[in-house]
């Protein structure tokens, strides 16, 4: 919890009034899209044609913010350029987020108490280099960041033959493909070494 107030108190600091602009101005025009004409698209057209150029996760729980800030009748277009810092904060949470989780991780696996504060901090350290370039962008990465710390937490409890984390696990890998195509072929690691797992412990 302390990394990760800290890590959203940095990262809002870090937050701009810039634009989004390139991806992420795509995520909250497919995310608009969505809402206004119950159809995924990217393009910023009177009536869009349906596309796939964006992965669902991100503009989907985009429209979720939209609906829940009253913000879904503004065009994209002021979204990006008059309300930018509002999914800029979304971003700061999400990335706080990934950095406390890294840190009750290292918690819960490292032995030592001291061992885990020093990874704790390693990990919290390695995540703000990157993460002030990635707060003031609107992609999906953040989302990405956290459902891989997940997949591996439930990775872990899976193992031990657990059907609640087994399904679990399924659904955070489900969304993680959702979120980031290449993640569709990287999920078979976690699901053919748990294969090798659950033969050996049969």
């Amino acid at each position: 919890c302390v990394a990760a107030l800290i890590s959203l108190f940095v990262l809002a600091c870090l937050i701009n009034s810039g634009p989004i602009i390139a991806d992420g101005k795509e995520n909250l025009t497919t995310a608009s899209n969505l809402i206004r004409y119950g159809i995924f698209s990217s393009a910023d057209d009177s009536v869009p044609l349906p596309d796939m150029k964006r992965e669902p996760a991100w503009p989907t729980l985009t429209a979720g913010l939209l609906l829940l800030s009253g913000l879904y009748q503004i065009e994209p277009d002021k979204l990006a350029t008059q309300h930018q810092v509002l999914f800029k904060e979304m971003n700061a949470v999400f990335l706080a987020l990934v950095v406390g989780f890294a840190s009750g991780l290292a918690w819960f696996w490292a032995r030592r108490r001291l061992l885990a504060w020093i990874i704790a901090l390693v990990l919290a350290l390695a995540a703000l280099t990157t993460m002030p370039r990635l707060v003031n962008y609107f992609n999906n990465e953040p989302l990405a960041m956290l459902l891989v710390l997940a997949a591996s937490a439930l990775t872990f409890f899976a193992s031990r033959g657990t059907w609640r984390s087994a399904v679990s696990l399924g659904l955070a890998l489900g969304l993680l493909a959702l979120t980031k195509a290449q993640f569709l072929y990287i999920a078979f690691i976690p699901i053919v070494a748990l294969g090798f797992m659950s033969k050996k412990q049969a």
